[in-house]
């Protein structure tokens, strides 16, 4: 098939509704997995997503229902920075779901669109029109009046969603330029990108444990000369420690939901990758803006952390609003 042949308006629409259902749907599960049942290893989540997605697809390539182009020198240069962005991108956005309340998490999530419009600016040299340039500035103005207003402010929550935004904008943008050059198909460049990405999560867990095996062990070797920190002091903090001494694993319910978001995960991946080949990076960032339309006034009643504010409040129905606008002007050409 060719990857770069014109697409029908129903396939745009089509991939556009996918993408933001898919992306409700996972937002939830994920805030569940990780505030309700105090998942406290949002790394691991996203690690769970890339294994779902390349055992999926690797699965789909066995069976030729789908396929995927054979991994060449020139191909693997050119997925491994879209895999950095796509890991990083993944990885911040789960630790920014689980630090601060939906609302605002989406509200900030915005600023994707502007680092999106700047990025396909210098790099593939597109411009936006005037319209489109006005609500960017709604969406990005009602989301730093929310944020001047936030009440339950958390700092750590506010950069992880700001390198959430940036990875974003250039995963997007990077996978559109990849989709273009025709050197791999679309869904390889989807599984390779998550291959990549499932690698290097899990050699830095590997690794991680082996190193703090080493250092505890050496520090149970001068325990005898006084030393305060024991084996289990140092190395209960690795990542993969912490995974097997969490204490919900034996419950059903838990792992239902843990098992939904990693196959939410790679029905996700699989719809930002083909809303940003069918339409845009751009149009990609704003629809998943418009979908958290739902997702803000949902997160207000339903997750608990929120705390009401009126300037707050009217800041995020600007950003809103703001969506609104971008949609409208994008799918009336």
């Amino acid at each position: 098939t060719n990857d770069v042949k014109s697409t029908s308006k129903f396939e745009k629409i089509f991939s556009a509704l996918f993408y933001a259902f898919s992306s409700l749907g996972v937002i939830f599960v994920n805030k569940i997995v990780l505030t309700s049942y105090h998942f406290p290893l949002f790394d691991v989540l996203a690690t769970s997503q890339f294994l779902a997605t390349t055992i999926i697809l690797t699965s789909l390539m066995l069976l030729k229902k789908i396929e995927i182009s054979k991994l060449t020198r020139d191909i693997f240069f050119e997925i491994l920075p879209i895999s950095g962005m796509f890991l990083a991108n993944v990885v911040f956005g789960l630790g920014g779901t689980g630090s601060l309340n939906l609302p605002m998490f989406t509200a900030l999530r915005r600023f994707s669109i502007l680092f999106t419009l700047i990025g396909e600016y210098y790099i593939l040299k597109k411009a936006s029109n005037q319209m489109i340039l006005f609500s960017v500035f709604l969406m990005v103005g009602g989301a730093l009046i929310a944020a001047f207003n936030d009440l339950s402010y958390d700092s750590f929550g506010y950069m992880l969603v700001f390198f959430n935004n940036i990875f974003t904008a250039m995963s997007g943008i990077y996978l559109k330029r990849a989709t273009i050059s025709g050197k791999c198909n679309k869904l390889g460049v989807l599984y390779y990108s998550s291959l990549f990405s499932l690698i290097a999560m899990c050699t830095y867990f590997l690794s991680e444990h082996m190193y703090k095996f080493v250092i505890a062990t050496q520090e149970d070797q001068l325990d005898a000369n006084g030393a305060s920190m024991s084996y289990h002091e140092l190395h209960v903090g690795s990542t993969m420690e912490r995974l097997f001494n969490y204490n919900q694993w034996h419950k059903l319910d838990f792992l239902i939901t843990f098992i939904l978001a990693a196959m939410m995960g790679s029905i996700l991946n699989y719809a930002t990758f083909l809303c940003t080949t069918t339409n845009s990076a751009l149009t990609t960032s704003v629809i998943g803006c418009l979908k958290n339309v739902l997702t803000t006034y949902v997160g207000m009643f339903t997750m608990g952390d929120y705390t009401f504010q009126w300037i707050n409040f009217i800041g995020l129905n600007i950003s809103i609003v703001g969506s609104i606008v971008y949609s409208y002007v994008t799918f009336n050409g």
